[in-house]
């Protein structure tokens, strides 16, 4: 690390609900992987965002032609003394009937920052052969368009089109970059696990970022069942307005779910709605639990 800086100052975002739970096991982490680098000095500074913030302080930032919740100048001056941010989710969704966004879309505007960075594995040349090395010692990659078998009662369905409009408020800024300009994210590489069971069918969704209605629709087109029996997964409904979220509830009380297991980007509104209208027919799912369905 020689000539290289080796004190940097982190702005840690506990934020709301079980961030901060998040924040503190993360912190263990951060500090077991750079005590094996003593040169590497951090500093952590504790950032306060989000909707319980702005409970208790009502705090706005006026910018980019609207209102953001939960923040301040004075926070976003020691942000910008920092090296880098860390931070865990903010209740977003609680904003919305305000008028207000999220303390995290300020920050991405004001430094121009639209990636996020997530632990990865990192080959030093990228991929250590492209696609037509591996054809060439005999891989055969398989593009799939339609919907697959994959073993008994299990399917792969995908793409889903965004018929309707997503139930995720922000998903139309999703963008493609080809060349110098930025095209809407149609995503396209989106897999639905699907599995046969005798009340229906039993969706294991990733993030669902076509809309839940979308995904559900085309899965019942496509596997010609109208019986949906479950659906585990994330929703991605972390930015749907509540009367949203309550529609979304009757109908899949409508389609006779038995099982809804929430995952990683509901939101704790969405899944506290979905228990209110389905019951105990809603798990909120986690690292770890374990959550039986009838095959």
């Amino acid at each position: 690390m020689t000539g290289l800086k080796s004190f940097f100052r982190i702005a840690c975002v506990p934020g709301d609900d079980a961030g901060p739970e998040a924040m503190e096991a993360a912190l263990k982490v951060l500090e077991n992987a750079v005590s094996y680098f003593p040169e590497v000095n951090l500093e952590f500074v504790k950032i306060d965002l989000g909707f319980n913030r702005y409970q208790r302080t009502k705090e706005t930032v006026k910018a980019f032609g609207t209102k953001f919740g939960g923040i301040c100048e004075e926070t976003i001056n020691t942000i910008e003394n920092t090296d880098a941010m860390l931070y865990t989710a903010v209740a977003g969704a609680r904003f919305q009937p305000l008028g207000l966004r999220t303390p995290y879309a300020y920050l991405r505007r004001h430094f121009n920052t639209f990636a996020e960075i997530r632990p990865y594995k990192s080959y030093p040349n990228g991929l250590p052969k492209d696609k037509n090395e591996y054809e060439l010692l005999g891989a055969e990659f398989i593009l799939r368009h339609e919907k697959m078998e994959i073993a008994e009662k299990m399917s792969l369905v995908g793409p889903i089109a965004r018929v309707k409009p997503s139930d995720h408020l922000f998903m139309p800024n999703r963008c493609l970059k080809e060349g110098l300009t930025f095209k809407p994210d149609p995503f396209t590489d989106e897999q639905i696990l699907v599995i046969n069971t005798p009340k229906g069918v039993l969706l294991i969704l990733g993030c669902t970022h076509n809309g839940l209605e979308n995904t559900v629709n085309q899965v019942r087109e496509i596997m010609h069942e109208e019986r949906i029996y479950g659906i585990v997964g994330g929703l991605h409904l972390c930015d749907t307005s509540i009367p949203k979220l309550k529609d979304l509830a009757l109908w899949l009380k409508k389609l006779g779910v038995e099982v809804l297991v929430c995952g990683h980007c509901t939101s704790f509104e969405a899944a506290a709605i979905f228990y209110q209208i389905l019951g105990d027919k809603v798990v909120f799912n986690y690292v770890g639990k374990k959550t039986t369905v009838e095959l």
